[in-house]
């Protein structure tokens, strides 16, 4: 039943996207937009694998509950934090320029 309402809640997050970006994505090559969710992806796949199989196994030995939390805690901001960096660089190349936006409110 879990699987269902990840499924669902995916696709209608997708949907939202898509229709709070459709000037932007009218703009896009069907390429470019396949390379943009490709980027996506793969940016996802490599934070789960990072937190998974680095950020649990380096502080799986630390006995104090509370400092391991804290480090974990830490480690996912780290991984987020170097990855979305990357994958804007990555975005804003597959696109020239158009994807994504930045949000100027004045």
């Amino acid at each position: 039943m879990n699987v269902y309402f990840l499924l669902i809640a995916g696709v209608a997050i997708l949907f939202f996207l898509y229709q709070k970006n459709k000037e932007v994505m009218k703009q896009l090559s069907f390429a470019q937009i396949v390379g943009v969710l490709l980027a996506y992806s793969l940016s996802i796949a490599l934070i789960l694998l990072a937190i998974v199989y680095v950020g649990f196994p380096l502080t799986e030995s630390i006995s104090n509950s509370i400092v391991q939390l804290i480090l974990r805690f830490l480690f996912v901001i780290i991984v987020l934090f170097t990855v979305m960096f990357f994958l804007e660089k990555t975005a804003r190349k597959i696109t020239n320029g158009v994807f994504p936006q930045r949000n100027e409110e004045e």
